[in-house]
């Protein structure tokens, strides 16, 4: 999700004086009670700042399943899927969410999988939930499972755009998976699931250039 981060620049005879940050704006009007005096100005700006929710997925309770398979690391290759499963709004609760997640373990079962395919899953609420998780074989990249790792779109992409929040929550996502070892952390390779396999996914909507600018956010 984006929060606001404020910044305060006390200056006074021309020089600063100090400077200070807040992420909170009843912070941001005490600072600013506290330090206004006659001869003083301060100048106040804010900034847009993406801060990552994510959710383990203890949060949602998989169905029983046999052990799931680590994955070699770093790994230098991700999948964008998408789900066609349905497009909650940017508003979605939790609880929403959560049961979409169990629709996803319920769909792969259904299908044979041992559990949900997926390594990640980002809603357009810009939350990210732990599938499989870092580190683990997928299910959803034939062919490239063991070598590869993925991350679906929940909803139905060949109708709705990905939102600038969304893409945030997956660069930053991709981001933490680098920092801790599972990823390479220079010519990580970002690919839509159709570069691999004779489907849409993840959607028509999610273009080669949205790919393109997820690549170049984390090498």
């Amino acid at each position: 999700m984006f929060n606001l981060r404020y910044t305060v620049r006390v200056v006074e005879d021309g020089k600063l004086v100090t400077k200070k940050r807040f992420t909170t704006k009843d912070k941001l009007v005490n600072f600013v009670k506290e330090k206004s005096r006659p001869g003083r100005s301060l100048k106040i700006s804010t900034q847009r700042v993406f801060q990552l929710e994510t959710f383990q997925n203890t949060a949602w309770g998989p169905a029983p399943h046999d052990p799931w398979v680590a994955a070699p690391k770093p790994i230098s290759e991700i999948f964008i899927h998408h789900s066609v499963t349905t497009q909650l709004p940017v508003t979605a609760s939790v609880d929403q969410e959560k049961g979409q997640m169990k629709l996803l373990d319920q769909i792969a079962h259904s299908r044979g999988f041992n559990g949900i395919s997926y390594c990640w899953a980002c809603f357009p609420s810009s939350r990210c939930w732990e599938g499989r998780g870092f580190g683990i074989i997928e299910a959803g990249t034939e062919g490239h499972n063991t070598s590869g790792d993925s991350i679906v779109l929940v909803g139905n992409y060949s109708s709705f755009n990905m939102n600038a929040g969304q893409k945030q929550a997956v660069i930053a996502l991709i981001k933490r998976g680098q920092k801790n070892g599972f990823f390479v952390t220079s010519g990580l390779n970002i690919r839509a699931h159709r570069e691999v396999s004779a489907t849409s996914c993840p959607g028509d909507k999610v273009t080669a250039a949205d790919i393109q600018e997820i690549q170049k956010a984390v090498n």
